[in-house]
């Protein structure tokens, strides 16, 4: 007669847990609470192997946050390493051409900001004149030309600003996920002082890495 050993799988659950970031995240009634619905990028890392912790996801709120902070306070080291490895494209307005628009890989970035590198952004909406400056410049002026990072409306694949520049950056990024920060207009300007900023992201296995950050506003 045969001895039948019963065998017995433990399976234990591995929850991981990063470096946490305390960059404030604005969250409003314009927040979407669909994150978690939002597609992921053709790019996956591989499975996690025995002993590995998998990492949770960041929110999609709180990398675009992070982005902004590097903007504002010009931290380029840290906001190279959350650029994705095709580039960036630093837009001052909504329609993107990703043929002539300025676009920076991570050490790209580095060394123009280093060499404070002019380029023609884009052009002014209107006279139609060139938007040509050192990079620096371009930060403070055209995308943190107020404090984002303190807007009162937030909101993720959604369009807070209307203006008459045709939005193309889905059909740009269809892939992409982007988190707006916008400043209404006010009444004793009719509303057209209204602008926002986007930072559009793609995921990378279980990572953000920002593709865009574009600014948009009212355009005559």
């Amino acid at each position: 007669m045969h001895r039948l050993i019963p065998l017995v799988f433990i399976l234990a659950a591995c929850g991981g847990s990063g470096e946490k970031d305390h960059t404030r995240t604005v969250t409003t009634t314009t927040q979407k609470a669909t994150d978690m619905s939002e597609e992921p990028s053709p790019q996956s890392t591989a499975p996690v192997g025995p002993g590995e912790k998998e990492r949770v996801p960041e929110p999609a709120q709180e990398f675009a946050a992070r982005v902004l902070k590097t903007v504002k306070s010009g931290d380029i080291k840290r906001l190279a390493s959350m650029v994705a490895p095709e580039g960036v494209i630093l837009s001052p307005d909504v329609h993107i051409d990703p043929e002539k628009d300025v676009r920076l890989k991570p050490e790209e970035l580095l060394k123009a900001w280093e060499e404070n590198r002019a380029f023609v952004w884009g052009y002014e909406a209107g006279s139609g004149r060139p938007i040509e400056m050192g990079i620096r410049e371009f930060f403070k002026k055209y995308l943190y030309d107020r404090d984002y990072l303190n807007a009162p409306k937030v909101a993720t694949n959604e369009r807070l600003g209307r203006g008459n520049t045709k939005d193309n950056v889905k059909e740009v990024f269809p892939d992409a996920v982007f988190v707006e920060f916008h400043f209404p207009g006010t009444e004793e300007n009719g509303g057209m002082d209204w602008s926002s900023l986007r930072v559009v992201m793609k995921k990378y296995g279980k990572d953000w890495k920002v593709v865009a950050v574009v600014r948009d506003n009212w355009t005559p």
